[in-house]
């Protein structure tokens, strides 16, 4: 009872139970989707593409820059810079891509006899065919949005945005602080 009495603890809860639900569909959704096109041959610049994307698994331009641009896109302690940073993820498009190339190319020819466009072979033939990498992706990603505090830390300063990882790290830090004074 004294725990869901405090506001700011059910709040902190709420934000973090909607950014967890919001990202992880957009995540799976979108990065399932450039996956799908990045598996056309005939896509322009294709080649490019994937190889700035092996490109930043490797390599990152740091915080600052980062921070830099979380602000100047109007980012900063708003509830999206949970979201849209979260929205795709290279490694995560591997991993599908690795999964519809499983998947029998002749599936998508005789949509394509049938009359059917790519979204439409998307939504329904790949979509419903990949519900097990769906499912891995999506683990991966509400479990990581569940348990991520540092965006809460470094990028949100209203206490009404803060996840419930992060209001549970500023009431230890401050515990701690106060035990060693």
């Amino acid at each position: 009872r004294i725990v869901f009495s405090n506001q700011e603890i059910v709040n902190a809860f709420l934000v973090t139970v909607s950014r967890t639900l919001i990202t992880t569909l957009l995540h799976v959704f979108f990065t399932a989707m450039v996956a799908y096109a990045f598996m056309k041959k005939e896509l322009i610049g294709r080649k490019l593409y994937l190889t700035l994307g092996t490109i930043t698994l490797f390599f990152g331009g740091g915080l600052i820059p980062y921070f830099l641009l979380i602000k100047a896109l109007g980012l900063y302690d708003n509830f999206l810079v949970y979201v849209i940073p979260g929205m795709f993820n290279f490694y995560n498009l591997i991993i599908f891509q690795a999964f519809f190339r499983e998947l029998p190319a002749e599936l998508e020819e005789s949509a394509r006899i049938d009359g059917a466009n790519d979204f439409l072979i998307f939504f329904k033939i790949i979509i419903p065919l990949s519900t097990p990498v769906l499912a891995t992706i999506a683990l991966f990603v509400g479990v990581y949005n569940w348990n991520d505090y540092f965006m809460g830390v470094i990028f949100v300063n209203n206490p009404k945005l803060q996840p419930i990882q992060t209001f549970l790290y500023k009431v230890i830090a401050e515990t701690s602080s106060n035990q060693m004074l």
